[in-house]
């Protein structure tokens, strides 16, 4: 039997909820509330996110882990000169429709971190996103590109979340073989309202 490297890698005593290539662990009790194929809707594959409820001081926290689609699909044509609008459209339409799954599954007590596959400036971040406190724009330093390319940087990692917690501080740690950096952040929590 091998040994789980994810298991490995966290600390004794934590929590690990994990579907798919998903995972979501915690050092407070944790349990799963549910996930979203994207084949439920879409011809993808993948989860668009999974949901863990966190208890912390007796108040129920949402977690959410997402993997919004990538633009990729809709812009590749256009590095060989094949501009594709149809494609465009299609691959636009999907990420819009996921981006508003994911805002209707926040709550008032939510964290959702993950791939978000835009940058701060997307207009579909503004639309779905723009409310909530984003860790790195709080208290991150530099750029923070979570992802990088020979062409470019950029940052479409992010930690959101509403009023409720406070960004203590906020960077993007070093690489463990993704084409993603990890983007780490310390929230403090204030009272929930009941």
């Amino acid at each position: 039997v091998r040994e789980d490297p994810l298991r490995q890698a966290i600390p004794s005593g934590w929590t690990l909820l994990r579907e798919g290539q998903m995972a979501i662990a915690a050092r407070f009790p944790l349990k799963l509330s549910r996930s979203l194929q994207r084949s439920d809707y879409s011809e993808g594959y993948g989860l668009v996110f999974l949901k863990g409820i966190l208890e912390v001081r007796g108040q129920a926290v949402t977690i959410l882990n997402v993997h919004l689609e990538t633009p990729r699909d809709g812009l590749e044509p256009m590095v060989s000169g094949k501009w594709d609008v149809g494609a465009i459209k299609h691959n636009y339409r999907i990420r819009e429709h996921e981006a508003s799954l994911v805002a209707a599954e926040a709550e008032y007590n939510s964290i959702i971190a993950g791939d978000f596959n835009m940058p701060v400036e997307s207009p579909l971040y503004r639309r779905f996103f723009a409310d909530l406190s984003n860790a790195f724009d709080q208290s991150g330093n530099g750029f923070g590109w979570t992802k990088r390319t020979k062409w470019h940087g950029v940052r479409i990692d992010h930690i959101l979340s509403p009023s409720a917690f406070i960004p203590l501080d906020c960077f993007v740690g070093p690489d463990f073989g993704s084409d993603h950096l990890p983007i780490v952040a310390t929230l403090k929590l204030l009272e929930l309202r009941q």
